[in-house]
């Protein structure tokens, strides 16, 4: 089995998303990095195959989460966004409803950098997980936060794509910047008027900022090196940039 050097990175903290990592070559990428700290996501084209990927990777005594995506099919991209998105919700309730909030899964509202495909995916996840909390009484924010709390990642998703090319030292901080302003903003006006029973700038300041700097955590420390290491190894462009919607317009 592969292990971390001291020259290797430490990737403690970070999560791994590997296509094709069932087994072979995909399965001994994900192993080494594994024994460098990394989550493991891997996906592949069959429940099969996922099933014997999981199945491994137990039996190497790592933790590694494993989904069914094709990303030559648009409609797969999109569904393991979305899937991935409530997963990464799914542990924190705690954290990502209320005046302070920190949502993790919002790091993935810069995977639009690469294309515009996964805008749908990060929708659907963000309803669903506004959904379940609304249902399970861990959103404050009720029904509420299912339409508008969805439109600001929506929003914050769109402008990102739009702002993909802008960059600094090879950085998009402006995409990454999005979600922070759309999120703080909507967000923040959604817990002024629950909370408050009506409109106070006083109020709206402190929620839009709290929401905002949650935001910027998610996006900003993990978003930014997620997207670097997506484009560094290609797995951005292979999964995004190469997908059906790409295809045709390209």
């Amino acid at each position: 089995m592969a292990q971390c050097t001291p020259k290797s990175f430490d990737l403690t903290g970070k999560v791994a998303l590997i296509t094709g990592a069932s087994y072979g070559i995909g399965f001994a990428i994900a192993t080494a990095m594994a024994n460098c700290g990394a989550t493991i996501v891997f996906n592949d084209i069959k429940q099969e195959l996922v099933d014997k990927g999981l199945a491994a990777y137990k039996e190497a005594g790592i933790t590694a989460h494993g989904y069914v995506c094709d990303v030559t099919n648009e409609d797969a991209v999109n569904a393991m966004v979305a899937a991935l998105y409530f997963a990464l919700s799914l542990p924190f309730m705690t954290l990502i409803f209320g005046p302070v909030q920190l949502r993790i899964s919002e790091a993935f509202t810069l995977l639009p950098v690469f294309s515009a495909t996964p805008i749908a995916g990060l929708t659907l996840g963000c309803v669903l997980v506004n959904a379940f909390g609304a249902f399970t009484n861990a959103n404050i924010l009720g029904p509420l936060d299912i339409v508008f709390g969805s439109a600001a990642t929506l929003l914050a998703a769109f402008l990102t794509y739009h702002l993909r090319n802008v960059r600094f030292k090879n950085l998009p901080l402006l995409s990454a910047l999005m979600p922070v302003l759309t999120n703080g903003i909507i967000i923040g006006l959604e817990l002024t008027f629950v909370m408050s029973g009506g409109f106070s700038l006083p109020v709206f300041l402190i929620n839009a900022g709290q929401v905002a700097l949650g935001e910027a955590v998610a996006c900003f420390v993990l978003g930014l090196p997620m997207v670097r290491a997506l484009e560094k190894t290609g797995v951005g462009k292979k999964i995004f940039c190469d997908s059906l919607y790409d295809r045709k317009t390209a």
